[in-house]
């Protein structure tokens, strides 16, 4: 192998490991947007510097628990999108009502595709408070605990873009498990990521 075409070969592997690194790069910042919005919720912290500007979260609100075995079909009136910087101030009033309750959020790893300055995420997240009814115990050195029950398992879906070198939240959609609608945003978004892009 003459000169001229090893250094062409190795030129080519600097810049393959740098695009792998970059990707890599993009993998951990999006994975720590995503777990930031579950703690930021708990610790009563503003989740804005996570959103851009015009950046929106949607969400399905079911009173009730189906009597069947799943949610009827789902209409556009059912869906309530907001912008984030907009969201109304009772709900701020219900978390920290809900947070005195022990409510804590448990957001699984993530399914990470980067499409250049786009990106997807999807992931679960399990609700959980403080069980009123169960037995007390002691857990040293905790102090004498009931424990938590699950309230609630959702589906997260994260669209972001890469604006300024910084990964932001440009929409969340949020859907219950178990219903036809969230399997179907669900197959809708796993159909987008080719397994060889997952990373």
């Amino acid at each position: 192998m003459s000169n001229e075409s090893d250094l062409k070969k190795r030129i080519e592997d600097l810049e393959a490991t740098v695009s792998a690194l970059r990707h890599q790069s993009d993998w951990f910042e999006l994975y720590n947007l995503c777990m930031e919005s579950a703690y930021r919720a708990d610790a009563n912290l503003a989740r804005f510097p996570l959103y851009t500007e015009d950046g929106t979260q949607s969400f399905i609100f079911k009173e009730a628990f189906p009597e069947g075995p799943d949610w009827g079909p789902v209409s556009e009136a059912d869906v309530t999108e907001v912008k984030v910087r907009e969201r109304p101030a009772n709900w701020a009033d219900k978390l920290v009502h809900a947070q005195a309750r022990g409510l804590s959020h448990f957001p699984s790893m993530p399914h990470i595709v980067v499409d250049g300055d786009r990106a997807r995420m999807m992931n679960y997240q399990m609700l959980s408070e403080r069980d009123p009814v169960a037995t007390a115990i002691e857990v040293p050195p905790h102090g004498v605990v009931r424990g938590f029950r699950v309230i609630t398992v959702i589906a997260n879906l994260f669209d972001c873009v890469k604006a300024e070198g910084r990964w932001k939240i440009k929409a969340r959609t949020v859907r219950v498990m178990g219903g036809e609608e969230t399997r179907t945003l669900m197959a809708q978004w796993a159909a987008t990521a080719a397994p060889d892009e997952a990373r």
